[in-house]
This record gives C-alpha cells, sequence and structure tokens, in this order.
C-alpha cells in the first residue's frame, strides 16, 4: 500500500488540494511523504523474500516453505 501511495502521489496530493476544506487534518506533509519513503525503502526486501518464498509446492500441501 505504500509503495502504491509513492507511486500516486501527484494524484493523493492534487486531490488533497481540491478538498482542502474537507481533507485538512488528513493531507500528508513533505516531511511525512520522506518517511514513507524510507519505510518503503527499509519494507522492500522483506517484501521480495516474502515474494521469493509464496508458491505452491510440488508434492505437499502448503506453499514452499
Amino acid at each position: 500500500m505504500i509503495h502504491r501511495a509513492l507511486k500516486l502521489r501527484h494524484q493523493i496530493t492534487l486531490i488533497c488540494t481540491m478538498n482542502m476544506k474537507d481533507l485538512e487534518e488528513d493531507i500528508l506533509s513533505e516531511d511525512e511523504w520522506d518517511q514513507l519513503e524510507e519505510m518503503e525503502a527499509t519494507l522492500m526486501p522483506f517484501y521480495k523474500v516474502t515474494k521469493r518464498l509464496e508458491g505452491n509446492s510440488q508434492e505437499g500441501h502448503h506453499g514452499s516453505i
């Protein structure tokens, strides 16, 4: 979800700006966007390993782990 939000950052910011009155307390600051980028960079290796270990086992009833 963080990855998707960062990918759509421009659109999210535009929508929030257009609806500033209703979303005033929910708009992310530049610092918060930077924190999301750092969180994504930290979590991405775990995501990649998890996706790599997922799958259908050939002889068992569960995934490949």
